[in-house]
């Protein structure tokens, strides 16, 4: 399996293959456009049911639950951010709180 980061640049460069990103937008705007697609899938994984996906082997909850990933993994690319060091230390905070 590919690390976080090496997920991030294939969805990236998919991404823009597919036309969702362009490399040449302003940051801001790129920045925006990821926000609001990780926003879209967000909502496709709460209208998903258990049903198998007509794409991938899984349910349809499953599909759109990787989808946010990917989504998720494009931001992280696009700004840099090293997501396997920052869920390290958010799981070790969220470790030591009680609630």
């Amino acid at each position: 399996m590919d690390s976080i980061r090496e997920i991030g640049d294939r969805a990236l460069a998919c991404a823009v293959k597919r036309g969702k990103i362009n490399l040449s937008w302003e940051y801001d705007k790129k920045i925006k456009a990821q926000r609001r697609a990780i926003l879209e899938e967000a909502e496709e994984l709460v209208s998903a049911t258990f049903a198998t996906s007509k794409h991938v082997e899984y349910s349809e909850i499953v599909e759109e639950l990787a989808d946010v990933f990917i989504s998720a993994s494009t931001l992280c690319a696009i700004l840099g951010i090293p997501m396997e060091e920052v869920i390290e230390k958010k799981m070790k905070y969220n470790e030591t709180r009680e609630r």
